[in-house]
Order: structure tokens, then sequence, then C-alpha cells
């Protein structure tokens, strides 16, 4: 069962490996009552969604460092974790 601050701010967790282009999607999240997980490699996004339950959303660049590229993470993250 989600906590009442995780319905408030659902988590999103934001791979971007280019700080201008991340800043400004992580505040854009933030400001539309997002609580945002940066990480700058498609390993560290699955590690993050292999660890935590209480992830809700991913939002990726399609070319990202890591074993995978962005389309590939979200495939397999829509695979595994469908909810």
């Amino acid at each position: 069962m989600a906590s009442s601050e995780q319905r408030k701010h659902p988590m999103i967790v934001l791979v971007e490996d280019e700080p201008s282009e991340r800043e400004p999607i992580m505040r854009h999240l933030q400001e539309h009552g997002f609580a945002v997980e940066v990480v700058d490699n498609s390993d560290a996004a699955l590690a993050l969604f292999k660890k935590r339950s209480d992830i809700r959303g991913l939002v990726t660049d399609a070319h990202v460092p890591g074993k995978i590229d962005g389309f590939e993470l979200a495939a397999l993250v829509r695979e595994r974790w469908p909810e």
C-alpha cells in the first residue's frame, strides 16, 4: 500500500546524462507534483527499479550511457514492471 506521501508525489526516474537537459526536465516534473530520482545511465536506472517498489514512471533520453539505450530501457521497464 502506498503512503500518503507517495500518492501526493509519485516517484519518477529521470535518465539523462546532459546537465543542461536534466535540470529543466527535473524542475518541470517537480513543478507538476512528481518526486524525481535522477540517474545518468541505463544501468543505474535498472538498479533503481530492482531496488525500489515506489517508482511510478520513467523519463529517459533515447541515447544514454549504459549497456542498453533509452528505447531498450523503456521496453524492459514496461515488460518487467508494468504497474
